[in-house]
């Protein structure tokens, strides 16, 4: 039976990536002459970065250079095959990804409805080998009544911190949120806990905002 050929995945963006790159190839380790790469990127005087992960290494660059890396991974390096190539939906998208790190674009919005995304720092709260808290609980009846109203959507990790007074350092803490006013009351409330806020947009709002 023939070997299925191999196709690259094309993905959309849904950020930014180290602030100034918009674009991403993923290669696996086998399949990357790190040298080469190296090599004839470092020639072509592109603004690019390189990043290793558990499976896959990452080229970083900016949508311009897009058709220059893919000729030099292609016709120089000759790359033997490309895992997925991730680029900005549109122009609109790639303006405001790099003009907002905290912007973040889907296909819709989480569960259909949740416009924010709270990130709760809790580890000057709570002792990090996870045995008790370091200091006076947290009061966190204001999310848990919103969670109750459907305006909240409190993750997992977070439930489990609230239930049992205790967090994990290396767990994310996290709400969805649905409006920007309940936003701004729950950054009022928890400023000291609040780490980052994220807002999401849709591929169909990008569209319509062309």
């Amino acid at each position: 039976m023939p070997k299925k050929k191999h196709v690259t995945k094309e993905e959309f963006a849904s950020k930014s990536f180290y602030k100034d790159f918009t674009n991403r190839i993923m290669i696996k380790y086998s399949y990357f002459p790190s040298k080469k790469v190296k090599q004839y990127l470092s020639e072509s005087g592109l603004d690019y970065k390189i990043r290793n992960g558990f499976e896959f290494k990452s080229i970083y660059y900016k949508n311009d250079d897009h058709d220059k890396i893919m000729d030099i991974l292609n016709t120089k390096v000759k790359v033997k095959s490309i895992e997925s190539i991730t680029r900005p939906y549109n122009a609109k998208a790639m303006t405001e990804t790099l003009g907002d790190k905290h912007l973040v674009i889907k296909r819709s919005l989480p569960f259909k409805k949740y416009r924010y995304k709270v990130l709760f720092n809790l580890s000057s709260n709570y002792d990090w080998m996870n045995v008790k808290p370091t200091k006076t609980p947290i009061n966190w009846e204001t999310l848990t009544t919103q969670a109750a109203l459907g305006t909240v959507k409190i993750s997992w990790h977070l439930d489990r911190a609230i239930r049992e007074n205790r967090s994990y350092f290396w767990c994310e803490n996290s709400a969805y949120v649905e409006d920007e006013a309940t936003t701004s009351m729950i950054s009022l409330v928890y400023s000291e806990l609040i780490a980052k806020i994220y807002i999401y947009k849709t591929y169909d709002e990008m569209k319509n905002e062309q």
